[in-house]
């Protein structure tokens, strides 16, 4: 069975074509498991009708508190639940029919290789939309110039690879996942635990729309612009914060995996910890070393003057 978990928050214009896509996928062997964060317009509402309309495939949870936001009330979910396979939604975008058949075909031929004990995550590509749906871009690979594809924990922990509400990842793999104190987002998370523990499997097959507006909490940028360059520019403090979380972020795996981390992974997590604390010469060279400088040429020039 497939467990998918949807996290609303004030939702209610989008999440009737999220649900409905859900429900018309070629693949129907899931329960769809929605936690509402505490909205204060519709959203409740709507939910609640289709948990009543498909009392067998949709259930629908009411947080007593509001998390502090989506990446929260993922991440208490994905503690909570478990099944053989998991996989993650947003409210606001629109999956493509066979969305959950094509993920579960690579993920069954990864279990045959890899056995269905190795924790597995798979991630695919997807179409980013205007709020009409409307295509703004083919492809969020090339839109953020990023290698989605790479598996490793230097790559990982500089810069996240994985887009969550493109994600399945299996049984093996959920038992893993614990609740850190700090992460940057919930994704980059499992992205992390899967490339410690087992398996990351990029298809560049994409299987969603990814839809932009006004209220998105985490959106696409055509990182390759001008505007986006010249936005980065005018926010050097804004640039630096976002520059450290990473270190951050592994700090809090280490703290939180110390028991299940082997010792070369510990001794690289504190090696790249430990950069911030150099002068640019040395950072450099320490980033080189390890092999985790960010990929594309805007973002390593950032990554060199601002850490």
């Amino acid at each position: 069975m497939i467990t998918i978990l949807m996290a609303t928050y004030n939702g209610e214009r989008f999440v009737r074509a999220q649900i409905e896509s859900i429900l018309e996928q070629t693949e129907q062997n899931f329960i769809l498991q929605i936690q509402d964060d505490g909205s204060t317009d519709g959203t409740f509402s709507i939910i609640s009708e289709y948990a009543e309309k498909y009392p067998g495939q949709v259930k629908v949870h009411k947080s007593t508190a509001n998390s502090g936001g989506a990446k929260w009330n993922f991440l208490q979910m994905m503690t909570a639940f478990q099944d053989d396979y998991v996989m993650l939604c947003d409210q606001d975008d629109v999956w493509l029919p066979n969305k959950i058949e094509v993920t579960l075909r690579a993920m069954q031929n990864l279990e045959e290789t890899h056995g269905k004990q190795t924790p597995i995550l798979i991630h695919t590509d997807l179409t980013v939309v205007d709020e009409s749906l409307n295509v703004i871009g083919k492809s969020l690979n090339k839109m953020l110039d990023l290698r989605m594809d790479k598996t490793t924990l230097p790559s990982q922990v500089v810069q996240n690879t994985v887009t969550g509400c493109t994600a399945m990842y299996n049984q093996a793999l959920a038992q893993l996942i614990r609740m850190p104190k700090f992460c940057l987002v919930h994704d980059w998370w499992l992205g992390l635990v899967a490339v410690c523990f087992g398996k990351k499997e990029y298809l560049p097959e994409r299987t969603m729309l990814y839809r932009q507006h006004g209220a998105n909490s985490i959106g696409a940028k055509k990182v390759r612009s001008v505007a986006y360059i010249v936005d980065k520019a005018l926010r050097p403090d804004t640039i630096r914060m976002q520059l450290k979380a990473p270190y951050l972020q592994a700090e809090e795996l280490l703290r939180v995996y110390d028991d299940r981390l082997d010792t070369t992974q510990k001794t690289f997590l504190c090696d790249f910890i430990s950069i911030p604390k150099y002068g640019k010469l040395k950072r450099w060279m320490i980033t080189q070393k390890l092999g985790v400088a960010k990929r594309g040429f805007v973002r390593k020039i950032a990554q060199f003057l601002y850490i």
